[in-house]
């Protein structure tokens, strides 16, 4: 889907900017059923490999994707995955470029497992590493917000108890308790009472 096009003129000649058809595939099956995107992650931060880092470190190819870190206490963690490591494949399929191995990994669902091959050294390694949920991230307080009970309709707003769980996953507040506001709902007006 076309999204963008960078022109001198304000014309249709330029640079152009769009999403994959799968993301936006992926993305609308997300929101229809959730109401938000639910993203994954493995706990890997990645970079692509230049000549003067290949040089530099004396690695064994001058081009692809070598994991920079990995997240203590993830799932690539606990599955083998080391900072060094470099990526020959994931699920078979080589990547070159962090634009495509991130659009890739967007895509796969928590749960989903992700096989990994990579070479440590002159060994090279298989690993099966599983998608898990993202650690603190604020979109997952919205999936218990979906039940009929925390739409608030006079207010205009879809709110949640701040539970302990809850807690957990945003900023520290002033007070313990209260209520959360999650969503505005559909046509909802909210009304400011300062």
């Amino acid at each position: 889907m076309n999204t963008m096009i960078v022109s001198q003129s304000g014309g249709s000649e330029g640079v152009g900017f769009s999403i994959p058809s799968n993301m936006i595939r992926f993305v609308y099956e997300q929101l229809r059923k959730r109401g938000h995107v639910r993203r994954g992650a493995i706990g890997i931060l990645a970079r692509e490999i230049t000549p003067t880092l290949s040089s530099g470190l004396g690695l064994p190819q001058q081009s692809g994707i070598m994991l920079e870190d990995v997240m203590p206490g993830s799932s690539a963690e606990r599955s083998g995955l080391r900072p060094g490591d470099i990526l020959l494949s994931l699920d078979g399929k080589p990547f070159q470029d962090l634009g495509s191995l991130g659009a890739w990994l967007f895509q796969k669902k928590v749960g989903d497992v992700v096989a990994f091959k990579v070479q440590r050294g002159s060994d090279v390694m298989n690993m099966d590493v599983p998608v898990t949920e993202r650690v603190r991230d604020p979109e997952s307080i919205l999936d218990p917000t979906q039940s009929e009970t925390n739409i608030i309709p006079k207010l205009g707003i879809v709110g949640m108890p701040v539970t302990d769980s809850v807690a957990q996953l945003i900023p520290p507040t002033r007070i313990p308790g209260g209520i959360l506001v999650t969503a505005l709902t559909a046509g909802g007006t909210p009304r400011s009472s300062g």
